[in-house]
């Protein structure tokens, strides 16, 4: 599946690590706690983790264990440090993705809270 969507599925009890596509050659490459998401002009969702694997970046909450979402990395066609106040108030990572019409959202903002006091501004 293409686009951003929503995924949910976690290891475990459902408190873990996303569910990887392990038979297909996914693998986990990094994870970032701490890490807020903004769809398009939302506001945004509560901080959660980001988990950037060989064939996605999957993003799931830390407080509501049914929200997260996912993009693949073919849909992503722009991602970039902003530093810009007008585009958003904090540093952060920006990505144009596509995504469903029913979904209207054509950029993701990650605010990655610990990193970014370090090493983005």
């Amino acid at each position: 599946m293409s686009g951003l969507r929503f995924f949910v599925e976690r290891t475990g009890d459902g408190a873990g690590q996303p569910v990887l596509d392990a038979d297909n050659g996914e693998e986990l490459m990094h994870v970032q706690p701490g890490t807020a998401i903004v769809l398009g002009s939302r506001q945004p969702e509560s901080s959660g983790t980001l988990y950037i694997t060989t064939k996605q970046v999957v993003w799931l909450s830390d407080t509501d264990r049914r929200k997260g979402y996912a993009v693949d990395f073919l849909s992503v066609s722009l991602h970039a440090v902003s530093r810009d106040p007008e585009a958003y108030q904090d540093p952060c990572l920006y990505a144009q993705v596509e995504s469903p019409f029913e979904m209207k959202i054509r950029s993701i903002l990650f605010l990655l809270v610990e990193v970014l006091r370090f090493t983005l501004y």
